[in-house]
């Protein structure tokens, strides 16, 4: 879960056929930008952006969601056409 030791990973798409979706901004986030996330207990945790984006073929998948000891929130979706 965010805020936990560990990788939490979060998956949402950009749009659909029809309208934005969740993640349609998050290609406009830089270094350093806040992202602010309110967990079950109404804590507000706060990551910092450490932009990188990687290719689909290409993911570097043990970075993205493997052991660390820190608290890191990894966001992933797709770009390009809607298939």
């Amino acid at each position: 879960m965010p805020g936990d030791r560990g990788s939490a990973v979060i998956a949402c798409h950009v749009d659909d056929k029809t309208a934005p979706a969740v993640f349609f901004h998050l290609k406009d986030l830089k270094q350093d930008d806040e992202i602010i996330i309110t967990n079950d207990s109404d804590e507000k945790l706060i990551f910092k952006v450490d932009k990188q984006v990687f290719p689909m073929d290409d993911a570097p998948f043990s970075e993205i969601a493997g052991y660390t000891s820190r608290q890191m929130l990894n966001l992933i979706t797709c770009t390009g056409p809607f298939d």
